[in-house]
């Protein structure tokens, strides 16, 4: 791994309130497949006033141009915008929720007259109509989900048959932009517990992902990670335990992000979760094998207002790291709405930050190091552009980046593999955390922690190991809160292993 220090370039943006000096106009960097690269923009200004700012990604996803809700600098999960029926002028009963790429947000109702909204990103009613709806799932018919395949330009609907606590069926049901029906449907296992018709699971949600190709979705009565293809295939794998809160309560949809920017080795899911049953208190990420990324979006503030989140979310597609959107119910005759919060930022899958947001000291400087990860990724160029904002949103510069991923030694395995072998828990880690490292044979292992300059700050494990699994305690009482890298080295093999982790407060 390499660390540079670019040298200060005359690029300036001026906003009304401020002026920043960035020390490159783009960034394009050389990285060989299994390796990584730090390098360290300098942000700097001249004004008489410190400049507080925040950072961004907009590509390959576009912003709004006149987009208000989420803009500028906060703090993960505070509250940004609602609207309720008030403000749509009907009574609703809000549950799923999905937006297409271009702005697009449509919000299907659970039961009753099971219709789908259809509003702006704005949070302001533009339409709505039926939900496509399998009249053969009887007696009971629901929708449990909702979900935009970019391949098919086509909304999916998931519709479940429940008779009392029984799940006896589930569909996803193809419907265009307005609700016509196509006819295309694919069924969705449900995993039987004793004999026909006796269910426990309750598949939900299905978010559809390009890059994989495939639709994913939770079993809320299992805490199961599933996917299902265009044809109606599980891939092998799956389902997968969601590791982030094994023994608490999953969100009824997850949220499919992050696949199209960085490939099948780049998928990340998003689903709420908390530490009690039917408390869904956090929105966490995990990776295509339900592995918890340590990255978490707190729904405090929508409890703040005596509100309860449903369960769904769905991250903006215009402006993904300001705005996250929640279905929201209250008590009875309570509002019911859709509440945006502000979620927890998500660089493109090969880069990685420290920290989001700061301070420029008063004719001073900060470093932003920003570490670009090629893994496994195919040999090719990845783009998207860093964004500089004060509080209010303006935008006071802006870096195009590139990773060039050149061949070089054999590639580090990608996160599915690393995360099937090498374990943390819990991620975040709170003090002290459990480390299990998987050996297929004996093997000599090294096993370290690493900050993200690429710096070793402990050493778990190294010499001889026997095969099978190698547990380690990994305390953390001495690291800073932030982002680590935890390594298990095979010399013999010259193979690597990564797994990132978390130090919270």
């Amino acid at each position: 791994m390499r660390r540079s220090l670019l040298a200060v370039a005359t690029l300036s943006i001026s906003g009304a309130h401020a002026q920043v000096v960035v020390s490159a106009e783009s960034l394009r960097v050389m990285v060989p497949q299994g390796q990584e690269s730090v390098e360290v923009l300098v942000l700097s200004t001249t004004t008489a006033e410190p400049v507080a700012y925040c950072l961004d990604f907009d590509a390959p996803l576009q912003r709004s141009p006149t987009s208000t809700v989420g803009s500028g600098c906060g703090t993960p999960g505070e509250l940004v915008g609602s609207v309720d029926q008030g403000g749509i002028g009907f009574s609703w009963n809000p549950y799923a929720i999905a937006m297409v790429p271009n702005g697009r947000l449509f919000v299907a109702e659970f039961s009753g007259a099971r219709r789908t909204y259809e509003v702006t990103a704005e949070l302001q009613y533009v339409t709505r109509f039926f939900s496509p709806i399998e009249t053969e799932l009887a007696p009971s018919p629901v929708t449990v989900g909702i979900t935009f395949n970019e391949d098919t330009g086509t909304l999916w609907w998931t519709n479940a048959e429940v008779q009392g606590f029984d799940v006896r069926r589930i569909l996803l049901l193809e419907g265009t932009l307005d609700g016509a029906e196509t006819g295309r449907r694919i069924e969705i296992p449900v995993p039987p517990t004793g004999p026909p018709p006796a269910n426990t699971g309750y598949p939900r949600g299905a978010s559809y992902d390009p890059a994989t190709t495939l639709f994913y979705y939770v079993d809320v009565a299992r805490g199961e990670l599933w996917a299902i293809d265009t044809l109606g295939v599980v891939p092998q794998g799956y389902p997968q335990v969601l590791s982030a809160y094994p023994s608490a309560s999953i969100g009824n949809t997850l949220d499919v992000f992050g696949g199209s920017l960085g490939g099948p080795a780049g998928v990340r899911i998003e689903v709420p979760s908390g530490a009690v049953v039917l408390d869904w208190e956090r929105v966490v990420v995990t990776d295509r094998l339900g592995t918890d990324l340590g990255l978490e979006t707190p729904l405090g503030a929508i409890y703040a207002q005596g509100w309860y989140p449903v369960g769904s979310t769905a991250r903006s597609r215009l402006d993904p790291n300001g705005v996250m959107y929640a279905t929201f119910s209250c008590c009875t005759g309570g509002p019911r709405g859709v509440a945006a919060i502000r979620p927890v930022p998500l660089s493109p899958t090969w880069l990685s930050l420290t920290d989001w947001s700061g301070t420029i000291p008063a004719g001073g400087s900060v470093q932003v190091p920003l570490t670009f990860r090629a893994g496994q990724r195919a040999p090719g160029e990845y783009r998207s552009t860093l964004v500089v904002e004060d509080i209010s949103g303006l935008v006071l510069a802006s870096v195009p980046l590139t990773m060039v991923v050149t061949p070089d030694t054999p590639a580090e395995p990608g996160p599915d593999r690393a995360d099937a072998s090498l374990i943390v828990a819990p991620n975040p880690v709170r003090g002290r955390a459990n480390v299990t490292l998987e050996l297929a044979a004996d093997e000599r292992v090294r096993l370290a922690v690493y900050d993200v300059l690429g710096r070793e700050v402990l050493v778990l494990a190294e010499g001889p190991r026997s095969a099978g699994a190698l547990d380690v305690v990994l305390d953390a009482t001495g690291l800073r809160p932030g982002l680590y890298v935890l390594r298990a080295q095979f010399p013999d093999l010259g193979r690597t292993l990564s797994h990132r982790l978390t130090v919270a407060e």
